[in-house]
């Protein structure tokens, strides 16, 4: 006679057992973060399953450290603005006081009413307020000239963040607080990513709005400045905020990424070191557009000539890695001069890139690029 074993089914699990495979799963699931109300994704998935299961989820703070949400979904009309706002602060209340990695977004309708937006507004800003001592990472995108008015303001201040992406609206005038309120410090912001929000034109169309930012906040240790894409680029008035903000941080930013278009304005101050970089940089990214009909109208190939301007001070440097992307929407086969430009940049020794998507590719060379969404992570000197 055979003797009895005992199945072990998923009930017989520790508790201890669960959340460490429970953690798995979460680490697995690239749509773990994301709260989506009527879909029961990510940690509130196994609140559902039964009261154990429940137990050890709301017990395990890992589960929700992590948050996206889109405050302005249009999908979500029918979902509350109470009901989005209690579901927010249920996720990150289990987090247990935890440091806390949000993305928040309010993606503004083109044709929204300004009543419909200022209720979805309140809501970013009560969880912005809530948790905003225990955030490390936070990526703000919003696209309301209102939105961000409360963001510099919040009463704890933002002792534990390390990382700060944000993608304002047109509108630096949201930035603007009363003379008699103190300047906002962010004592351990390493990183900072400003871009464009969607594809609305903004952040660097102007010269005092652009540097606005940085005279409102205080970020003292500041080592990594990534500049985003931006559609209206007015070279003639950034110039002169971005060689301030390289004065400013001068003995600290170690990598600096100008992701917009570069304009050959800025390329020959680079060149020409009119425009002095920190002291203390250690990676330089620089954008090129190359495109197909100017190069054929201005006769000589605007790209190239660029590129050479910066080898001419940055190639083979050994105490500077400089990243190139050439940004090219034409097909490299039916303009040689895509090619041409990067032979050159290589045999310069400068890193670049020349697909059309190179946006999306995390390495290239070898390197982490830090373009559209800031740096993410460290560069890999001499790969």
């Amino acid at each position: 006679m055979r003797p009895h074993t005992h199945r072990i089914t998923i009930y017989d699990l520790s508790r201890e057992i669960l959340a460490n495979i429970f953690i798995h799963i979460a680490r697995l699931d690239p749509k773990w973060t994301v709260l989506r109300p009527g879909k029961s994704e990510g940690p509130f998935v196994l609140s559902a399953v039964c009261a154990e299961w429940r137990a050890v989820a709301t017990a395990t703070p890992e589960l929700w450290a992590h948050f996206e949400f889109d405050f302005a979904l249009l999908e979500q009309k029918k979902i509350s603005t109470p009901l989005k706002l209690e579901l927010a602060q249920t996720w990150l209340r289990n987090a247990n006081g935890r440091p806390l990695k949000l993305d928040l977004d309010y993606h503004t309708p083109y044709n929204a009413e300004e009543r419909g937006i200022d209720l979805s507004v309140n809501a970013l800003k009560e969880v912005l307020e809530e948790f905003a001592a225990r955030i490390s990472v936070l990526k703000l995108k919003c696209g309301s000239n209102g939105v961000l008015g409360f963001f510099g303001q919040v009463p704890t201040g933002y002792p534990l963040l390390q990382e700060l992406v944000i993608q304002p609206s047109a509108d630096f005038d949201v930035f603007t607080v009363a003379p008699n309120v103190p300047l906002p410090v962010f004592p351990r912001v390493t990183r900072l990513s400003v871009s464009r929000h969607y594809g609305r034109d903004n952040l660097l169309s102007s010269g005092p709005a652009f540097v606005k930012l940085f005279q409102r906040f205080e970020l003292p240790a500041l080592q990594k400045l990534s500049l985003g894409l931006s559609r209206d680029f007015k070279p003639s008035v950034v110039h002169e905020p971005l060689m301030q903000i390289c004065r400013a941080y001068a003995s600290c930013l170690t990598g600096l990424s100008l992701a917009f278009e570069c304009p050959t304005t800025i390329i020959d101050a680079l060149a020409e070191k009119t425009l002095c970089l920190p002291r203390s940089l250690a990676s330089l990214w620089i954008s090129v557009k190359l495109d197909a009909c100017e190069e054929k109208r201005a006769g000589t190939s605007v790209a190239l000539k660029s590129i050479e301007a910066i080898a001419n001070v940055y190639g083979r440097s050994r105490d500077l890695d400089v990243f190139v992307l050439l940004k090219t929407f034409d097909d490299a086969k039916r303009y040689p001069i895509i090619g041409d430009c990067a032979t050159f940049a290589r045999k310069q020794g400068l890193n670049i890139g020349t697909d059309k998507h190179a946006l999306k590719v995390p390495y290239l060379g070898g390197h982490h690029m830090a373009f559209e969404l800031g740096f993410s992570s460290e560069s890999r000197r001499g790969g």
